[in-house]
């Protein structure tokens, strides 16, 4: 039988990771873009981190009220567990989204740093991989069921 929590995780993580989509896209297209592309590579990942952030944020949301309806604990701590958490998650985001990115331009033998596929491609493996990540940090640590 399928663990209905891990099946709403992976949807909140699917959520998340759709809202951090849009938003890298939204960013490195209509933020940090010209005609020749992103002006400053560092750019590309300054806009991941802005992109993690967000969608991490609804991530938390979905996971703490319909994933593992952790809603006896104050918010304020879960909060505070959730800040060390996300800087956490931002550190992990921007290394592996800086090794996905560059292994990808060695594989594809590239110089076209701005190409929107491998931003994407990146994208999606860093997320892939924090998803796996977060599962435990969330369970285990921020929305760890009382023994009472």
């Amino acid at each position: 039988m399928i663990d209905k929590e891990k099946i709403k995780y992976l949807f909140s993580g699917i959520t998340g990771f759709i809202v951090d989509v849009v938003v890298l896209i939204l960013v490195t297209e209509f933020v940090f873009h010209d005609s020749q592309g992103p002006k400053i590579l560092g750019l590309i990942y300054t806009a991941k981190i802005i992109s993690s952030v967000i969608g991490q944020s609804a991530s938390f949301t979905l996971n703490r009220y319909w994933t593992f309806q952790s809603t006896g604990e104050r918010i304020l701590r879960q909060a505070s567990k959730m800040l060390l958490i996300y800087l956490l998650n931002i550190l992990i985001a921007a290394l592996l989204y800086t090794l996905y990115f560059d292994l990808l331009s060695i594989v594809s033998n590239t110089q076209n740093d701005g190409d929107e596929l491998m931003i994407f491609i990146a994208n999606f493996l860093t997320s892939a991989t924090q998803m796996v990540i977060n599962f435990f940090f969330y369970k285990y640590f921020v929305f760890k069921k009382s023994k009472f």
